[in-house]
């Protein structure tokens, strides 16, 4: 049995998922230790997931901003 085959045209660079990972849990954390310091953990909470929502977009865009990069499935238009 062979390997599947990897198509590397559509793949990002490491170097841009590994920056929008890093970029993630820097502002992550750091919006987590800001909101904890000044004692508010709903904020905390609320800034968590905000942050990681923006984060999470944010690195699906950079990762595929590649010329000739394909958009993941949930990017086709709908009635496709």
């Amino acid at each position: 049995m062979g390997k599947a085959p990897t198509s590397h045209a559509t793949s990002p660079p490491v170097w841009r998922r590994t920056t929008a990972l890093v970029a993630t849990f820097l502002v992550f954390g750091f919006v987590i230790l800001m909101a904890v310091l000044g004692h508010n953990l709903i904020a905390a909470t609320t800034a968590a997931v905000a942050t990681s929502i923006a984060a999470a977009e944010l690195a699906r865009r950079l990762a595929y901003t590649d010329e000739g990069a394909q958009p993941t499935p949930t990017d086709a238009p709908e009635g496709d």
